[in-house]
């Protein structure tokens, strides 16, 4: 890395990626953004500090290596080119107001040497600056070398660590005495004191996907609100499951979600198994639904649990609700069913969720202003 390193302002930033944006050739537009950034070498290492306020600033490096993966998602047909392909690295570093740089970039982007392609490889929100403006960098240098196109691999979701189960009070005494008597014993042998563990504690975890939770709410995905749209691909493998081949297209993506977000409450309990409907009760009476007949659809409900657990994500009440809206609607319920026992509408109701499951690589192909 570069001992000297260049300061700029935000704005003078912003305005040099506008300009670097207008020239025609993409080897004109890097070359003009790693001298920029000052690289200097064959591997094109650049540095430049940005005050983004007044007191946040960036730290903007540009490289130049082979193949590095961020995810173990990752799209796999970039695995597959040989190592030695060469690609250019942007990634951009929060730096809090000690001036200390955070180990977790906010976001990194890879970019093939001729610029047919660009990855938007890492995006995440910081102390001080949030997803949004996040991506408003992405997007500086999405506008400034102009790419052919570009895509991401969405495989954000929420992974919320399940309390072990709430001991009342008077039990919690109850046997806080009983420890007290087995310890004033005449005769008992003294132990050897051990350090607190929790080995016996059980650490579950539920995983949610983000893309399927935000599309019910909202109708759209995070990404699609930025600018990016499903992009209609055939043949994908991942790295966790090469033997399987899904494919994904963006009417689909958006017939499954405008369907599932349609079903209504009374819909629900004809089409979910019996097993299922004590959660739909749970689920209903949180928030605030009196008769399971009512005509409220899977994307209001969704909505407002998740408002319900926003106001306090750290509660029990939370975590129970994480975890019945999971097993209730984000699940395949035929997989512990018998095949006699599977209705029509279960049938289409996931074959709707897979549809959004699978839609994972989303595109843009038109720079955005700002």
């Amino acid at each position: 890395m570069c001992k000297d390193v260049k300061e700029t302002t935000f704005g003078a930033f912003r305005s040099r990626l506008y300009s670097i944006g207008q020239e025609e050739r993409f080897q004109d537009r890097v070359k003009r953004i790693c001298e920029y950034l000052g690289s200097k070498g064959s591997k094109a290492e650049g540095h430049l500090r940005v005050q983004y306020t007044d007191t946040v600033s960036l730290d903007v490096r540009i490289s130049k290596g082979v193949y590095e993966s961020c995810s173990k998602t990752q799209y796999s047909k970039y695995k597959i080119l040989a190592r030695k392909t060469q690609y250019y690295y942007v990634k951009v570093y929060e730096r809090n107001t000690q001036g200390k740089t955070k180990k977790e970039p906010l976001v990194v982007l890879r970019c093939d040497l001729s610029g047919a392609k660009m990855e938007l490889c890492w995006l995440s929100k910081g102390k001080y600056i949030s997803g949004k403006n996040a991506m408003r960098l992405f997007n500086l240098f999405y506008r400034g070398l102009r790419p052919g196109a570009a895509f991401l691999h969405d495989a954000s979701c929420v992974s919320v660590r399940l309390s072990p189960a709430v001991i009342r009070e008077d039990v919690r005494k109850q046997r806080k005495r009983a420890r007290k008597r087995m310890k004033r014993r005449p005769g008992r042998p003294k132990k050897k004191a051990r350090k607190k563990t929790r080995k016996n504690v059980p650490n579950k975890k539920v995983r949610m996907h983000l893309l399927t939770v935000r599309s019910l709410a909202t109708g759209k995905s995070w990404y699609e609100s930025m600018g990016f749209k499903p992009a209609k691909l055939q043949d994908i493998r991942y790295f966790y499951n090469r033997n399987i081949a899904s494919k994904q297209h963006p009417a689909q993506f958006r017939s499954s979600v405008d369907s599932l977000r349609k079903l209504t409450m009374k819909d629900m309990y004809s089409t979910f198994p019996s097993s299922s409907h004590k959660n739909l009760d749970d689920i209903r009476r949180q928030i605030g639904i009196a008769t399971p007949n009512s005509n409220i659809t899977l994307g209001t409900i969704t909505k407002r649990v998740l408002s319900q657990i926003r106001r306090r994500p750290d509660s029990l009440r939370a975590q129970r609700s994480i975890k019945k809206f999971k097993t209730t609607f984000l699940e395949d319920h035929t997989k512990r069913m018998e095949k006699e026992n599977i209705t029509r509408k279960l049938r289409e109701y996931t074959k709707h969720l897979k549809n959004i499951w699978n839609t994972r690589i989303f595109k843009k192909n038109k720079p955005d202003v700002g």
